[in-house]
């Protein structure tokens, strides 16, 4: 069972240096957006299970 959560609570993690985390997560979402135009570009333009048009269809299915 649960324990309930009460507002005054702190969490048990702390941003030390939110500025630095922002960075990081825009270069994660950069980096990501590289890594999807350079699946897009990809050359395999056969229809299977692991084509480019397969993979975004699973991927929009979750």
């Amino acid at each position: 069972m649960q324990k309930p959560h009460s507002d005054g609570d702190e969490s048990d993690f702390k941003v030390v240096n939110a500025e630095e985390l922002a960075l990081n997560l825009l270069r994660l979402f950069e980096q990501g957006g590289r890594v999807m135009t350079g699946f897009i570009e990809r050359a395999d333009a056969k229809m299977g299970p692991y084509s480019a048009a397969a993979e975004f269809s699973e991927a929009t299915n979750t």
